[in-house]
This record gives C-alpha cells, structure tokens and sequence, in this order.
C-alpha cells in the first residue's frame, strides 16, 4: 500500500513540476517564427494572386486582339509567377464547339501576302501537284467553292496577318501536325486550339480538311466585327487559311 502510494506521490509531482525555462523559450520562439512564416506566406499569396489576375487579364486582351506575340508574352510571365507560389488558376472554360458549318453573312478581309483562290477539292495527287486551287483531296461540302486565303502556301512565315473590312463570320482551317523544329522562336507565337477558343473561336465539331499532302486540318469559325486587326499562327510554315463562305467572290 505504502508502494502504491508513494508511486502516485512520485508520480503526481513530475507532472505537476514546471517546464525547464529553456524550453518553455525554444517553444514560444518556435511558436512565434510559425506564426510570422504563415503571416508572410498568406501575404505574399494574396500578392501573387493578386500579380496573376492582372496578367491574365492583359494576356486576355492581347487574345481577343489576334496579338498572338504578346500573348506568348504575358503566358511566360504567368508560367515564372506560378512558379513562385501554390496559387492554382481558376478552371478553365468549356471548350467551345459548334456542330456543323453554318452559311452565315461572311466576312470581307484585307489580307498580307496570301492570295484568295476558289476552295476546291482535286480529283488526284498529280492534278493537286500541279495547281495550287486543288490541292485538296477532301473538304466538308459546306466550304465548298468558299474562299480561301492560302497562296502561297508557305509564303507568309506561318502567319495570316488581316484586318476585317465588313463584319461578318469567318472559318479557319489549321493545321497542327509536324512542320519542323522549334527554331526561330515561332512555338511563342503560335496559338494552340485552347487559344483560339479563349480568344472567342469555336471548333466545329467533326469538321476537317485534308490535302493530298495527308495533313489535316480542324475547322475554326468566329463572328469578326469591321476594323479588327489579327495576326495568327498555329504552325511554323503555314499559317492559319482563312475561309470566307461568299461563293468565292473574294477569289474573282
């Protein structure tokens, strides 16, 4: 009984004796260095936050202005920022589709460098390799005899530089496959299909043009107001056709 009573004595003393001063110190120090590292990070997260907003916002911008240069700009700031903090960006956006080829008031463009011709399909690889209005082997009925702005081929370093001259729809037809490496810094420029979606551009959904080449290409459409300026690319060699449903009157 003695034993018993004696061990709870013992042992009701060692917890009730105090802490060593040093470490009640190291743990209030431990406590406060917490507190000041969380203050900061919580800080400097709202600054980034807050720093990411506003880029994304510009790079926005610079897509709805066709500015594909800048916005490669502003993405690369973006990348060196995230890479700076846990800030997760917002979701992104549904992917914009439509479901078939509409024959809506076409647009008018002033183009650089590249020629309209009447949009064609050829009926062999030797008639394709000898005319450049049929070198199609296949295009959706509804863009056929539509202007296209795709001549020369590669004359235009891979970009379709227009501005708008009558408000109105535009198609365009791009093409993502293998065209070389990534000298000469164009993969800064081009735009992938998330981009031109963020810019306002639909996919139409199951829509594609092939050349006798074998390259295919997606179709992309967007309404386009009189006075807008775009400068696009999506590969290095060639650039984005642009496709006006007028029955070819722009080719004429």
């Amino acid at each position: 009984m003695k034993t018993i009573l004696f061990l709870c004595l013992t042992g009701s003393l060692a917890i009730a004796a105090p802490k060593h001063p040093l470490t009640k110190l190291e743990l209030q120090q431990a406590k406060e260095r917490a507190e000041m590292l969380a203050t900061h990070h919580a800080e400097l997260q709202q600054l980034l936050k807050r720093q990411i907003a506003a880029v994304t916002k510009l790079r926005q911008k610079y897509l709805k202005a066709g500015d594909a240069q800048s916005a490669a700009a502003a993405a690369k700031v973006l990348a060196e920022l995230r890479r700076n903090t846990d800030f997760q960006p917002a979701q992104a956006k549904k992917k914009l589709f439509v479901e078939a080829i509409v024959d809506a008031k076409p647009a008018a463009v002033k183009m650089m460098l590249l020629k309209p011709t009447r949009l064609v399909e050829a009926e062999s690889v030797e008639k394709a390799e000898n005319t450049e209005k049929g070198r199609w082997a296949r295009v959706p009925n509804a863009l056929l005899g539509a202007s296209i702005y795709a001549t020369p081929r590669t004359g235009a370093n891979g970009i379709a530089d227009f501005t708008v001259t009558k408000t109105g729809q535009i198609y365009l037809a791009l093409n993502y496959d293998y065209q070389g490496n990534g000298s000469g810094g164009w993969t800064e420029e081009r735009w992938m299909a998330a981009d031109f979606m963020a810019a306002g551009w639909a996919q139409v959904r199951d829509a594609q043009m092939v050349a006798w080449n074998n390259r295919t290409y997606s179709v992309f459409t967007r309404k386009v107001e009189k006075g807008e300026k775009f400068r696009l690319r999506c590969n290095k060699y060639e650039p984005p056709f642009v496709i006006l449903l007028d029955g070819g009157k722009a080719a004429r």
